[in-house]
C-alpha cells in the first residue's frame, strides 16, 4: 500500500505540473460562469431555466464544461501516461525497484485522477460559489448526486486513457485513438444513434414526438460514457431520465410541448416499470464497465512488456 500511494503521489505531482490541466481549467471556469450553452443561464439566466431549477441551476451550469473540457483533461493526462513514460526511460528508476506492474498501473489511475478531480474541483468551486451568490444554495441531495457522477466520469475517462497507453507500443497510437474516442463519444455518436439511422436500419420511422418503445434506441443513447453521465447528472439535477445537456432537455420537454424530448426522455415513452438497462443506477454500472475493462484487457498487455523500451 506504501508502495502504491509513493507511485501515486508521484503521478498526481507531475500530472498537476501539466500547463495545460490549468488552462482548460480557466476554460471550463468561464464557461461555467458565462459560457455557451448550459452555462450562459449564470449571467443571461433564460425565465423556463432558472424557473424550473431554481438554485439547481448552477449544477445544471457545469454540464458542457465537465463533458467538453474536464474530460479532455482527463484524456490529455492519460493517453501519454504509461506509454510516454516507457518510451522516454523514465520508467528505469521504476523497473530496478519491486514494484509491480498492478501497482503501476493503478497508481496511475490514481494519481492522474485525483489531479483531475482536484483541476475540476477549483472550477466546481468557483461555479458554485457564484451560483450560491445568484440563486441561493442548490438542494444538498442534487449537489451530491452531481459531484458523484462527474467524480465517476472523470474516473472513468482516466481508466480508458490510461488503459490505451497501458495496451499500445507508440504514443502517435494512442493519440489516435484518444482523439477518435474524445470526437466520437462526444458527437458522432449522438449521430450514429439518430433516429433517423434507426429508421434506416429497422425500417421503423422514428418520430421526436412519436419514438417507439424501442429499448435498443434509448440504450443506445447512453450505452457511451457520455450519454451514462447525461443520465446521471439530469436525474440528479430533477430534468429526469435522459440523455442530452440539461439545458436542452429541460427547453424541449418544458417549452417545446415535448416536440423533442421524447427522444431523450425514457418517461414519457415507456409506461409502468423500465427495462434494467434504462433505469438511471444501470449508467452507474456502464461507467464502471467503460472504466474496468479497458484497464483489465490493458494490465494483460502491460504484465508482458518491458518497463523500458
Amino acid at each position: 500500500m506504501d508502495t502504491l500511494c509513493t507511485l501515486a503521489r508521484k503521478e498526481f505531482d507531475q500530472a498537476l505540473r501539466w500547463r495545460g490541466l490549468w488552462l482548460l481549467t480557466l476554460v471550463a471556469t468561464y464557461l461555467a460562469y458565462a459560457g455557451w450553452g448550459q452555462s450562459s443561464g449564470l449571467t443571461e439566466p433564460r425565465s423556463l431555466i432558472v424557473t424550473v431549477l431554481g438554485p439547481d441551476l448552477t449544477l445544471a451550469s457545469l454540464h458542457v464544461p465537465i463533458v467538453m473540457l474536464f474530460s479532455l483533461a482527463a484524456l490529455m493526462l492519460s493517453y501519454r501516461s504509461v506509454v510516454g513514460a516507457r518510451a522516454s526511460g523514465s520508467f528505469k528508476l521504476t523497473a530496478v525497484q519491486p514494484h509491480s506492474r498492478a501497482e503501476i498501473l493503478l497508481a496511475t489511475v490514481f494519481g492522474r485522477t485525483a489531479a483531475v478531480w482536484t483541476a475540476a474541483g477549483v472550477s466546481v468551486t468557483f461555479a458554485i460559489g457564484v451560483g450560491i451568490l445568484r440563486y441561493g444554495f442548490p438542494d444538498a441531495v442534487s449537489l451530491v448526486l452531481t459531484l458523484s457522477a462527474t467524480g465517476l466520469y472523470l474516473f472513468t475517462i482516466v481508466c480508458f486513457g490510461t488503459a490505451i497507453s497501458a495496451a499500445v507500443e507508440r504514443r502517435g497510437t494512442a493519440g489516435t485513438i484518444v482523439t477518435g474516442y474524445y470526437l466520437g463519444m462526444n458527437s458522432l455518436w449522438l449521430t450514429v444513434t439518430h433516429p433517423a439511422l434507426y429508421a434506416q436500419l429497422t425500417g421503423v420511422n422514428v418520430l421526436y414526438s412519436e419514438p417507439p418503445q424501442s429499448v435498443p434506441l434509448f440504450f443506445s443513447r447512453r450505452v457511451v460514457p457520455r450519454g451514462a453521465y447525461d443520465v446521471l447528472l439530469n436525474t440528479a439535477i430533477g430534468t429526469g431520465n435522459a440523455t442530452g445537456y440539461v439545458e436542452s432537455v429541460l427547453v424541449d420537454s418544458e417549452a417545446m410541448g415535448a416536440d423533442i424530448a421524447h427522444i431523450h426522455l425514457v418517461q414519457l415513452v415507456f409506461d409502468g416499470s423500465l427495462p434494467l438497462v434504462l433505469e438511471p443506477l444501470f449508467s452507474v454500472a456502464i461507467l464502471l464497465l467503460w472504466a474496468l475493462i479497458p484497464l483489465s484487457i490493458a494490465y494483460i498487455r502491460f504484465s508482458r512488456k518491458d518497463l523500458v523500451r
